[in-house]
């Protein structure tokens, strides 16, 4: 009989291009390798650099295009969330205030401060009559 192997969730299915990587993958890969190694051996031929220091700068130039190839955060890629990291905080940043979202907590704190101004009232109208009935 022929067995043919489903994925339960629609977000598992991989497209696979080469050796087991997929054509994003290959892409960022492929980039970093070209331009990195092109840079590592034009600072090799062109400059009296060991090359050790050549390759270690060359590794070091070659993270982020590992990063863009293979690190992913709740299904977003790293472009995508250098992407939105600039529109949401460079590009349109907005003013984050703290406070209390509770109506209930809100308008309790009203009341209290009505009794408050209510009560200052009173104060000074029994301080102002006293003072009335000292003077005269």
């Amino acid at each position: 009989m022929i067995e043919i192997k489903v994925n339960d969730e629609i977000r598992d299915v991989r497209a696979e291009f080469l050796i087991g990587l997929t054509l994003h993958q290959m892409i960022w890969c492929g980039l970093g390798l070209v331009l990195c190694g092109g840079l590592g051996l034009a600072l090799y031929f062109l400059t009296p650099l060991p090359l050790v220091l050549v390759t270690y700068l060359v590794v070091f130039l070659m993270i982020p295009f590992g990063a863009m190839a293979f690190i992913t955060w709740h299904e977003m890629d790293m472009l995508t969330m250098a992407k939105l990291y600039i529109t949401r905080n460079l590009r349109d940043p907005q003013l984050k205030t703290y406070g209390s979202a509770n109506a209930v907590y809100a308008a309790h704190q009203a009341i209290i401060r009505e009794r408050e101004k209510m009560e200052k009232r009173q104060r000074k109208r029994s301080n102002a009559g006293k003072e009335e009935r000292n003077g005269n």
